[in-house]
């Protein structure tokens, strides 16, 4: 019996240590996230055509397209072509297509918008964003005039330019590169945005540049749950969690004992 007291206590502490896992999936999902959804005019791949717009969903299907100021300035979404005028490193972007904005500096930039599958979880955190960001070759980016924001309920509650990615930006002429961004949801903030629907908007604020992006992921940590929102891709179904699966074993651990005393036993050991 002491050896079965001895190995509880021992599935107790670990059950307890797992419990303080976030027993939330932080993986959201949204609409179109990697820019390969079809468009009203079909793109050839590897071609340099583009499908491109001022407002609206159509050309970037599961994104809202938003204008500043005026309407000369477009998003939508590009074939780039290997060893072509823009890009020469099929292997570096995702699939067929990416995204683009343009701006026009003194005049006006633009925007894509969506909602996405997470509600803010009343806990403190930080919110990853990671993409793939083009740099064309001959027209590098203004890492000051190209952002990300966080929204919640559509309304932004941070910035952060292209300067601000995770280990410095890294872009390399022709190609695109993998950059992250972090957002800290603090106390004060998560306690405001509880069960708010968290969205993302990409910005070419002012950069004379086309600022092209594929391929992005978003990490709620613990200040999102999964799920819920307004986006597009569903949330699948649950998946046990690590403290959740502990608990479940120290009860089955409890009811083993059970069955062991009822028959006499004085041990108890699990096989490994």
């Amino acid at each position: 019996m002491k050896f079965f007291t001895t190995s509880l206590y021992a599935a107790a502490a670990v059950a307890l240590a797992l419990a303080a896992v976030p027993a939330h999936a932080a993986a959201i999902t949204g609409t179109n996230l990697d820019f390969e959804a079809a468009t009203p005019t079909p793109l050839a791949p590897n071609s340099d055509q583009f499908e491109g717009a001022n407002t609206g969903t159509a050309a970037v299907p599961g994104w809202t397209i938003n204008s500043f100021n005026g309407s000369t300035a477009e998003a939508g979404v590009w074939a780039p072509k290997a060893g072509g005028v823009f890009f020469s490193s099929p292997q570096t972007w995702d699939g067929n297509q990416v995204g683009f904005l343009t701006s026009f500096p003194g005049v006006n930039g633009s925007n894509i918008s969506q909602n996405l599958n997470g509600t803010f979880s009343g806990n403190p955190g930080t919110v990853s964003v990671s993409l793939l960001i083009g740099e064309a070759l001959g027209m590098p980016l203004n890492p000051l005039a190209d952002s990300i924001t966080l929204l919640a309920n559509g309304v932004a509650i941070g910035t952060e330019n292209l300067a601000a990615a995770f280990g410095g930006l890294a872009l390399t002429p022709g190609s695109f590169d993998t950059n992250i961004f972090n957002f800290a949801i603090t106390p004060l903030q998560a306690a405001a945005l509880n069960g708010q629907t968290l969205g993302l908007e990409l910005s070419n604020d002012f950069d004379p540049s086309i600022f092209y992006v594929d391929s992005i992921g978003i990490n709620g940590g613990s200040a999102v749950n999964a799920g819920g929102g307004g986006g597009g891709g569903g949330g699948g179904a649950g998946v046990p969690e690590p403290a959740s699966l502990s608990i479940l074993g120290v009860a089955l651990l409890g009811f083993a004992a059970w069955r062991l005393n009822r028959k006499g036993t004085g041990s108890f050991s699990v096989a490994a």
